[in-house]
């Protein structure tokens, strides 16, 4: 997934990648989430 951030970066390509989720999946990135918000709080920039 990194190599597609950096393809469409190096192309100045906006982009959004949408994943299913399930229960496990959301209970491990809980934290991660909640990371990105509070950055994109603080600096108004999306987060990755």
């Amino acid at each position: 997934m990194p190599e597609m951030c950096a393809v469409c970066d190096g192309n100045n390509l906006t982009f959004a990648f949408g994943f299913s989720t399930n229960a496990r999946l959301k209970k491990q990135t809980e934290e991660l989430l909640q990371q990105a918000v509070v950055e994109y709080e603080k600096t108004g920039e999306g987060q990755r």
